[in-house]
């Protein structure tokens, strides 16, 4: 699967929760542990979420523009979670582990994520999933988001 991403790390959360408040739908809040493994090519995490967890390989640029990220995920049944994870980190190495306080909004074909990340800070990361539309559509549609929210001016 394919999406549209940036990410932004910003000084507070109010003025852009108030803006998504306008025109986007409120999921939820989530609290999330990704653990990261040394891989050499891209990105493999186990998220955890309560008592679901999956299994996330992506691939992005490193850079702090609008990016295309490629990415695959797959649920891990509760009871194998500690077990694949352990085999994960015996295999690769574990990099990181960061727990971050999500909150998930939606808005057309965005996931707006507005993350509180242990130790970081805050963060806003939109992600346009290219599934349904053209790489064009989902191109302007992140451009509006990114200008309705402007994270830049909470730098």
């Amino acid at each position: 699967m394919k999406n549209i991403e940036s990410k932004f790390a910003v000084k507070g959360l109010d003025d852009i929760r108030l803006a998504l408040k306008k025109d986007a739908r409120f999921v939820g809040v989530l609290n999330q542990v990704d653990t990261y493994f040394n891989v050499m090519h891209g990105r493999l995490k186990i998220r955890q979420e309560g008592k679901k967890s999956e299994i996330i390989r992506y691939n992005r640029p490193d850079t702090k523009e609008v990016r295309i990220s490629e990415y695959q995920h797959i649920r891990l049944p509760g009871k194998d979670v500690r077990l694949i994870s352990g085999l994960l980190k015996k295999i690769f190495g574990m990099t990181v582990c960061v727990k971050k306080k999500r909150e998930l909004w939606i808005k057309d074909q965005t996931r707006i994520h507005l993350d509180k990340v242990k130790g970081l800070g805050s963060f806003v990361e939109l992600e346009t999933v290219l599934s349904g539309i053209s790489f064009s559509q989902g191109t302007k549609q992140h451009g509006i988001i990114l200008k309705m929210l402007n994270p830049s001016s909470n730098q």
